[in-house]
């Protein structure tokens, strides 16, 4: 149900970044179906698979302004980010990560 859902996510929030000043060497964008059926963004730590980030929407409006919001030298430390053919995925890692190369999941 949507309220076990809300419950389950905001005892394991504290786990995600909050900080706007760190950003994981290798990650991991994917997306699944949650609430409603509709499409959730999700972002993970590609050595730990610990969550880094889920968003309500995987729309590239909002992933651009999520990761505008950390600082470049955050940004720029992110080498590598692993995702499935989405076509917009790669013009969101071009624009926000300099230092990143694209690793497509052979799962895909």
């Amino acid at each position: 149900s949507v309220n076990t859902v809300q419950r389950v996510l905001g005892s394991c929030s504290h786990r995600f970044l909050d900080s706007y000043e760190y950003l994981p060497a290798h990650l991991a964008f994917d997306e699944f179906k949650g609430v409603d059926r509709q499409l959730h963004f999700i972002c993970l730590d590609g050595d730990s698979h610990q969550v880094v980030q889920i968003l309500r929407t995987r729309y590239k409006k909002t992933l651009l302004k999520h990761f505008g919001r950390f600082s470049p030298q955050a940004r720029a430390n992110v080498k590598t980010v692993t995702m499935d053919l989405n076509f917009y995925y790669q013009d969101i890692v071009r624009a926000c990560f300099p230092n990143a190369q694209i690793v497509i999941d052979r799962f895909h």
